[in-house]
């Protein structure tokens, strides 16, 4: 199983094992880093502690974080997701796309 040959990080960047993922990531304050709705879009911006891109090969340094921009929530043509490689990465991601939405750009 894929699952089984990733490696897996905390939030901090440090390495965890399976297990010790399994558990962070059932636990919803753990995963949330910040989540705000403008207007008809939700932007949620989550730690994944995986990165499927890093292990094919796609990135120099693993991305463990995304910012998802969805209309009301719901995936569809129009989101779009940004991936970080620090939680202060995914931050300062989200507050730009916030502002940016907020703008109107």
């Amino acid at each position: 199983m894929i699952q089984d040959k990733l490696p897996y990080w905390r939030r901090d960047g440090t390495k965890v094992d399976l297990e010790e993922f399994l558990r962070l990531s059932n636990d919803r304050d753990y995963r949330l880093v910040a989540e705000e709705t403008i207007g008809a879009r939700r932007v949620t911006t989550v730690w994944l502690g995986y990165d499927y891109e890093f292990v094919m090969g796609w990135w120099e340094k693993p991305k463990p974080f995304g910012t998802l921009v969805s209309p009301n929530g719901e995936v569809d043509e129009s989101s779009y997701e940004e991936r970080w490689e620090t939680e202060a990465q995914a931050r300062e991601g989200h507050a730009r796309i916030v502002g940016r939405l907020r703008s109107g750009s």
